[in-house]
């Protein structure tokens, strides 16, 4: 009771300290956080430092396939290349969700973030993996 007293009061000071409602984030597989806009169909993915292409994309398909339901077949779009966001003063992406088949197929072998760049959900979730691949042996 006391841990959750305590999570709860950290939580709302969190929010209090960055002008953010905590209540809605996701932790992707690698950490990354992902934050639901206003808008249902857009969400956006929290950078770190050091990141990638792949580590957005990571996030972004895990919150599209863990919370929103979204099909391994489907596609996570990229609506606005890495910039300081509005929200959260910090490197950030927005992404969408497109069915399958709904866009043109982009899937960049680096991962591009330029607008429109787009990725299969079930593919990019892949690069959240960082296990050592191990041969037969």
């Amino acid at each position: 009771m006391k841990i959750k007293a305590f999570a709860t009061l950290l939580l709302a000071g969190l929010a209090a300290c960055s002008g953010t409602d905590t209540s809605g984030i996701f932790m992707a597989a690698n950490s990354y956080r992902v934050l639901p806009t206003s808008d249902p169909a857009r969400f956006e993915v929290l950078g770190r430092a050091g990141g990638g292409g792949s580590d957005y994309y990571c996030a972004a398909a895990d919150y599209a396939f863990r919370r929103l339901g979204a099909s391994p077949a489907d596609r996570v779009v990229v609506l606005s290349s890495p910039s300081v966001g509005q929200r959260t003063g910090s490197l950030s992406a927005f992404f969408t969700v497109a069915a399958q088949g709904s866009i043109p197929y982009s899937n960049s072998l680096y991962y591009s973030m330029r607008p429109g760049e787009n990725a299969q959900i079930g593919l990019a979730r892949q690069t959240c993996r960082k296990d050592p691949v191990r041969l037969n042996n």
